[in-house]
């Protein structure tokens, strides 16, 4: 990856985790039902533009395009060499997973028992979107990452779905390619195959986004090794990926968004855009794009994994907290500027408390691989001495 891609990387990847938590805290606290009735101040236009869920579901899109680049692609290229990976790579890639879902689902677990108990009655915790989520027995299926994928993630935290597919394409995608590995034989690499291929139509038959959100995750891999660019021009590779994303914003209904078959075609349209852009940027020798050289980016970006895992969590508290010491629907009244200032506080808050608790995690994922090596890679043998 050049420094030119590897930099817009980290900056899309904050900033769509930003995007989601204010989509988020904007559904719960900003009522911009009159957008088109009343006058606005330029502000609240932005807000009204750049929130939605058009938005925010792209912003998912992305992070699995991205990881598609970051994780699919570059085992391809360890498959290329005479050795075997998969072990390693596997424990890799659930060190990721875990260290930050283990320690999210117990934060979840205590804020939501928490909010149950605090604002019992009258509360969100009692609405029919949250039935049969408290099921303690969900917590198994969440730490085997089928949530949202066979079974409803724990609590309140709906954004884990993606997660869970996440982690099986981790799994499935290097088993379908192992035919490719270099360094296995015929009957693993064939026997892997199978196993990946009957996973995958295992997840694939429970209905849910898993079978389409590989596309866009496949196409992430393939930009990372695509032999040369489609255009040589990162601005002209930009314009389409914005100019793509605003029309699909501007010309269909936030509600058809999550129908199929328009579902697919834009997400799908968006994961070529923006591969398209990655690829562009992976043959750019230059700084790439002038946005995106501050070293903010990279700092924001190490811990947005920890930002979209907690976030919802703890605004359906906020939500709670405003329905019993406000009154019962504030949240849902016509936005006023003290819905705004909830909802940017809190939005202000989750990216404290997930900077905080990656800290903790995410920047301790290298101990926690290293430990697991330890335990579950086997030492090197070491070589006898040669005889006197």
């Amino acid at each position: 990856m050049t420094p030119a891609a590897s930099r817009f990387i980290d900056t899309i990847r904050w900033l769509a985790a930003l995007l989601v938590v204010l989509f988020h805290a904007g559904n719960v606290f900003v009522n911009l039902a009159d957008i088109m009735k009343a006058p606005h101040g330029p502000l609240v236009y932005v807000w009204w533009f750049a929130t939605p869920f058009a938005f925010a579901h792209e912003g998912l899109v992305m992070f699995f395009v991205f990881s598609g680049v970051l994780v699919g692609g570059a085992v391809v290229q360890r498959m290329r060499k005479p050795e075997t990976f998969f072990r390693r790579y596997l424990i890799d890639r659930m060190a990721r997973i875990y260290i930050v879902l283990i320690p999210v689902l117990l934060i979840g677990f205590c804020v939501d028992m928490g909010g149950k108990w605090l604002f019992t009655g009258h509360s969100v915790y009692e609405a029919p979107i949250f039935a049969g989520h408290f099921e303690p027995w969900l917590l198994l299926p969440t730490l085997a990452s089928l949530q949202g994928i066979w079974f409803i993630p724990f609590g309140t935290n709906e954004p884990l779905w993606s997660l869970g597919m996440e982690c099986w394409y981790y799994v499935v995608f290097p088993l379908l390619l192992l035919p490719l590995a270099a360094g296995y034989g015929r009957a693993t690499r064939v026997a892997g195959c199978l196993a990946g291929a009957a996973i995958f139509a295992l997840m694939a038959a429970s209905g849910s986004y898993f079978a389409f959100g590989f596309f866009p995750w496949v196409v992430g891999a393939a930009a990372r090794l695509a032999p040369r660019p489609l255009m040589r021009s990162k601005y002209m590779a930009l314009f389409l990926w914005v100019a793509v994303s605003v029309v699909i914003r501007l010309a269909i209904p936030g509600s058809k968004l999550d129908e199929f078959p328009t579902k697919a075609f834009t997400d799908g349209l968006n994961a070529l855009m923006m591969a398209n852009l990655i690829v562009t940027l992976r043959f750019d020798r230059g700084e790439g794009f002038r946005f995106c050289t501050s070293h903010l980016h990279k700092r924001m970006a190490d811990f947005s994994y920890s930002v979209y895992a907690l976030h919802l969590p703890v605004l359906v508290f906020v939500w709670a907290a405003t329905d019993a010491l406000i009154r019962p629907g504030w949240h849902a009244e016509l936005a006023r500027p003290e819905h705004y200032a909830v909802a940017i506080g809190c939005t202000l808050a989750i990216l404290a408390l997930a900077y905080g608790l990656s800290r903790v995690t995410e920047a301790k994922t290298d101990v926690l691989r290293r430990w697991a090596h330890g335990l579950f890679m086997p030492a090197p043998a070491e070589n006898p001495a040669p005889a006197s």
